[in-house]
């Protein structure tokens, strides 16, 4: 039998990862063809929605999740839903100090703080974890992770000496003169980190993490300038306490407002690509082996697809095992080509017609259910699944 992958990211606003490769599977079912099987294999960059990809995964039939008590990018009280297998944990920071959430009571841009993600790597280690992961991405804060490290017992200190405030926000970081780590939590150094991330952004400069995602945070033209000031006094006391002087230029440092950086010089994690990482977390390339085609999407494809979005990965780990793979998408942008560049058979959209927004959205299922059946049909019919049935 001739086997589909469904590898979907997430539609935003419209579908999960999960959705999204059950509307791939249904389409395909339609057409009848007992030799074609299909497995849905929802994917994420690294970001917002790792968790319920991975529980999905049968690699991860086993794992459990449970609760964390913290607080969220306001400092209101959240319970965090964190997932366990064996001594892995993986915290997704969007569920602890995410922009959704914050979008529901208003944007403060300046009162935002990753303390709650500190809070809940505590408790992992109060369960005795020995590996974290710590998903960044659509988070609400801006404080370079400075919270995070505060509530992990790293003490920033004013000009005068005073330790601030707890918990520490965007409006604090033009205070820190210095960081003390003497009193953060021994535990840490017995835990490895790591952290999937999707972006290459640098902590600062016009490229780095406030002046690029600071005003969907909320932020106002006078707040990106007090907010980058703030960032470089921050990066300049974390490099006098850790020396680690490369951290603000590297790729991915300016993720989740800086919570990249900050899980650098705090917990000396490891950056990784975001795609990456969760392919190897759900055994991609195991099932890969037994594919004849890979169909995989995103809400919307264009030049950022092909520099570490989930398209990318699976097309470069299917040119890897010699697999087709198409992708079909929401929308395609400007730069979408370089998919077939980086080794896809083709790329489609799934509006097959002139349609409005609201229209691609709320039909987006039957939409990509309808483009799924006839890719595979035609590819069917030149031969490339291997199957006699006839369509």
């Amino acid at each position: 039998m001739s086997k589909i992958l469904l590898a979907f990211d997430s539609f935003k606003n419209c579908m999960s990862a999960v959705d999204a490769c059950k509307a791939a599977e249904d389409g395909i079912a339609r057409l009848g063809l007992k030799e074609i099987g299909t497995e849905l294999v929802p994917l994420s960059d690294g970001g917002e929605g790792i968790i319920d990809v991975l529980q999905k995964s049968p690699d991860f039939k086993d794992s459990e999740c449970f609760e964390a008590d913290a607080h969220d990018a306001y400092f209101n009280p959240v319970k965090v839903s964190v997932l366990q297998k064996n001594s892995l944990a993986v915290i997704e920071s969007a569920r602890v100090c995410g922009l959704e959430r914050a979008q529901k009571s208003g944007l403060r841009f300046m009162d935002g703080s990753s303390y709650g993600v500190g809070e809940v790597i505590k408790v992992c280690l109060s369960r005795g974890i020995e590996k974290i992961l710590i998903s960044l991405g659509g988070s609400a804060t801006n404080d370079g992770g400075a919270g995070m490290a505060q509530a992990l017992g790293v003490e920033f200190l004013k000009a005068d000496g005073s330790v601030l405030n707890t918990p520490v926000t965007v409006k604090d970081l033009p205070l820190i003169a210095a960081a003390d780590f003497s009193k953060i939590d021994p535990r840490v150094k017995k835990c490895s980190f790591e952290v999937p991330c999707d972006v290459v952004n640098p902590l600062l400069g016009a490229a780095g993490a406030t002046y690029v995602y600071g005003k969907q945070k909320g932020a106002s033209h006078e707040d990106l300038a007090i907010a980058e000031h703030g960032m470089t006094c921050y990066c300049k006391a974390m490099e006098r306490a850790t020396r680690l002087t490369e951290v603000k230029d590297l790729p991915g440092a300016g993720a989740a407002g800086g919570l990249g950086a900050g899980c650098l010089y705090t917990l000396k994690a490891k950056l990784r690509s975001g795609i990456d990482t969760v392919l190897e977390l759900t055994a991609f390339d195991v099932r890969l082996a037994e594919a004849a085609l890979v169909i995989t999407g995103e809400g919307r494809s264009d030049a950022q697809s092909a520099q570490g979005k989930v398209p990318s990965g699976v097309i470069r780990h299917c040119r890897e095992h010699n697999v087709k793979c198409v992708v079909i998408s929401g929308a395609l942008g400007d730069g979408s080509p370089d998919l077939i560049r980086l080794g896809a058979s083709g790329i489609f959209s799934i509006c097959d017609r002139p349609m409005t927004l609201e229209t691609s959205l709320r039909d987006a299922k039957e939409l990509l259910a309808i483009q799924c059946a006839n890719v595979t049909r035609l590819i069917s019919l030149c031969g490339g699944l291997n199957t006699k049935t006839p369509l």
